[in-house]
C-alpha cells in the first residue's frame, strides 16, 4: 500500500447577507489559500492517506471517462429522438394543393 501526504488549508465559507447567521459554516479543504475567493482561512493542515491495495490511477481515469462517454451518449440519444419526433410530425403535415376554382375547406357555398 502507498501512503500519500496532502498539504493544504482548511477554510470556512464566508456567509452572505441572506444566509442564516446562526447556521453552521460550511468548511472546505483546498490545496491553496482561498481567502481571495471568499473563504476564511481556518488553518493550514496536512494529512496522510493510505491508498487501497491495487489502486490503479489509469483504471480510475478510464472508469471516469467511460461514465462521461455514457452520459454524453445518452444526452445525444435524447436529442436525436427529439429531432426524429419533430421530423415525423412535420412529415404528417400535408400541403395538398387544390385547384383555384375549388373553395377552401370550411368555405364551401351553402
Amino acid at each position: 500500500m502507498t501512503t500519500i501526504t496532502l498539504k493544504g488549508f482548511i477554510h470556512a465559507h464566508v456567509k452572505q447577507k441572506w444566509e442564516d447567521p446562526s447556521a453552521p459554516h460550511n468548511f472546505a479543504f483546498f490545496s491553496f489559500d482561498a481567502t481571495s475567493s471568499g473563504y476564511l482561512m481556518v488553518a493550514p493542515y496536512e494529512f496522510e492517506y493510505t491508498l487501497p491495495a491495487g489502486w490503479n490511477c489509469v483504471a480510475a481515469e478510464v472508469s471516469m471517462l467511460e461514465a462521461e462517454r455514457d452520459r454524453i451518449a445518452a444526452e445525444v440519444q435524447q436529442k436525436l429522438m427529439a429531432i426524429s419526433k419533430r421530423i415525423a410530425e412535420l412529415q404528417c403535415i400535408t400541403n395538398d394543393v387544390r385547384p383555384l376554382d375549388q373553395p377552401a375547406r370550411g368555405q364551401e357555398a351553402a
